[in-house]
């Protein structure tokens, strides 16, 4: 089974080892702010999310913890 390995401290950020390198997955949360002034009332969140794979045959990306 592929394990996901936490990129950030903020569990934003996920890679995954594939053949040729990663799979890296971005994901950040937004609120919905329907004020004219930028304040106020609020409609709801929406999650962003992004992949993309990141070329590297030998996996010599590390993470510094």
């Amino acid at each position: 089974m592929p394990k996901w390995e936490q990129v950030t401290e903020d569990g934003s950020t996920w890679r995954l080892r594939v053949p040729g390198g990663w799979i890296v997955r971005y994901s950040d949360d937004i609120i919905h702010d329907q004020s004219d002034l930028g304040r106020g009332f609020q409609s709801g969140w929406d999650w962003r999310s992004s992949l993309v794979f990141v070329s590297d045959w030998n996996w010599e990306w590390t993470i510094n913890e």
